[in-house]
């Protein structure tokens, strides 16, 4: 069944009288927003006998409001800003830890007349914006505000919001300014020949790139803005729950166990590929240095975020599309592109 069309279904089976007993989804506020309604089966019993060896961020993600876990998480993958080991010698430049060290970064690259960032968020495309929007905000504000802001509970026209457009504002010189006339894999393509020094993006890039590169790619996590701020990191976990109306709890039980076991996602990881990573720390992984990398800054975060039409809905996501390719083509009208986007936000929540 197509992505769009379980996701538009999802609620129908959840709520009917005889629902299926497991499903495969999304971990995070997308889970929570139906354990709310009563329709997902605790299962914590699971996380306590099968799970818990699991990082204390990814339990967080798979725990409801009222503190049952209601989420086995089976493979996620991480995010990171991308570059080309080379170009960053050939540039006379290091990996920054920090904004202030990433913005050096971007000038010094600059001065080679080579965009510091690309982006291509050309039309669809312009969901790659939300992922900045995400880290800069995580890095700011906190990934626990961060999830509030997307599931309703502050306004996009906020002064915690007014302060991520302020900063972005500071990289926006050296972002590609043929970014909104350029696709999403084009980008990576230019990564490739060093014709942008940098992109953020998830672990996926890696399938987009040829081969004769990948020993020259590396990335490097999201700079440090406010170091007062517990680190998240966007990590897109899916998984499996259950129907609180199963008849067969005790099978559902012992099948989410299963899933867990690492035997099982590392023969998953090994069929699925595209960036993904087993959840259970016990599983094996590849054994390149990306995967390494990937895995162990996620199992060092504070917190894990999904991607914000994750941790938000899809209605928000092209609400954010629109203020987020806006802001970057006009970014001194962020005030109005702020508020825009707060009563579009608004519209959604309430419809």
């Amino acid at each position: 069944m197509a992505v769009e069309t379980f996701r538009t279904q999802l609620p129908s089976y959840l709520s009917s009288n005889n629902p299926p007993d497991v499903y495969t989804w999304y971990a995070g506020s997308v889970a929570r927003q139906f354990a709310k309604k009563g329709e997902l089966l605790d299962l914590s019993h699971v996380w306590e006998s099968s799970l818990s060896n699991y990082s204390p961020a990814l339990k967080s993600l798979c725990t409801d409001t009222n503190g049952k876990q209601i989420f086995v998480p089976r493979n996620y993958y991480y995010w990171g800003v991308w570059y080309r080991k080379s170009m960053f010698a050939q540039w006379g430049v290091e990996v920054p830890a920090t904004w202030t060290k990433f913005l050096d970064v971007c000038k010094k690259i600059q001065t080679k007349g080579v965009p510091a960032v690309g982006t291509g968020h050309q039309g669809t495309n312009a969901w790659i914006l939300a992922g900045w929007f995400d880290y800069l905000n995580m890095r700011i504000n906190g990934p626990d505000y961060h999830v509030k802001l997307l599931a309703g509970a502050d306004s996009f026209d906020s002064p915690k919001v007014t302060t991520v457009f302020d900063t972005w504002k500071q990289a926006m010189p050296y972002f590609d300014p043929k970014g909104a006339a350029t696709d999403y894999n084009l980008t990576f393509t230019q990564l490739a020949q060093g014709k942008v020094g940098m992109t953020l993006a998830g672990s996926y890039i890696l399938g987009a790139l040829p081969e004769n590169v990948l020993g020259d790619i590396d990335f490097f996590q999201f700079p440090i803005i406010d170091p007062s701020v517990p680190v998240g990191e966007e990590a897109p976990t899916d998984g499996v729950f259950a129907s609180a109306r199963t008849q067969n709890s005790r099978t559902v039980e012992a099948f989410c166990s299963f899933i867990a076991r690492p035997e099982v996602q590392r023969d998953w990881i090994a069929v699925a590929g595209g960036g993904n990573l087993p959840c259970n720390p016990g599983a094996p992984i590849a054994d390149d240095v990306h995967t390494k990398k990937g895995k162990d800054m996620l199992e060092r975060a504070g917190a894990l975020t999904q991607f914000f039409n994750r941790d938000s809905s899809d209605g928000l996501q092209e609400t954010a599309n629109a203020a987020l390719a806006e802001f970057l083509a006009k970014p001194n009208d962020a005030k109005r592109i702020q508020s825009t986007w707060e009563d579009a936000a608004k519209r959604v929540f309430t419809s």
